[in-house]
Formats: structure tokens, sequence, C-alpha cells
């Protein structure tokens, strides 16, 4: 099994992420800053879970700003972004 990330679904969670502005709240480099969470290294499992959260609204507590962005979005989409958060460093 190759450690090398799926390069066309890095580019395509890449351009979802910039599509739905998470490089924005959430900085370029996905660390976060402040109230706003680290997302890159984290684990997929947890990232999956937390933006499924989100959208079914199971996930409290947290800006109302990740409802409206996840709002749109396939399960697909999830997958794909947590894939590539998962892997960024």
């Amino acid at each position: 099994m190759s450690d090398t990330p799926d390069a066309a679904r890095m580019e395509r969670a890449r351009a979802l992420s910039q599509q739905n502005h998470c490089n924005f709240c959430h900085q370029s480099n996905y660390a976060g800053q402040e109230n706003v969470p680290r997302l890159a290294g984290q684990r997929e499992d947890y990232l999956l879970k937390a933006l499924r959260g989100y959208k079914d609204n199971s996930r409290r507590g947290y800006d109302a700003q990740m409802s409206e962005v996840v709002y749109a979005m396939k399960d697909e989409d999830f997958v794909d972004l947590a894939y590539f958060l998962a892997r960024l460093k």
C-alpha cells in the first residue's frame, strides 16, 4: 500500500476547499487561528464525522457559518475533504 496520496483526489478536494472558502476561515495552511480549529493533519475519521455533524445539525456549539457552508455539499465532498485535510502537513 502506497503512502503517496491520490493526486486527483487531493486536487478535487483542494478545489472544493477553495470553492467553499475553507482556506479563508481556517487559513491557507488550514492551521486555524483563535477559535477556528486546525484542520491540517487531523484524523480523517474525525474530520468526516465533524463535517457530517455540521450537515445534519448534530454538531452543536460551533459557528453557525459551518452549517451554511456544508448545506449544499454532498457526502462524497466530505469524504474527499477529510482525505485531503488529513494528509496536509
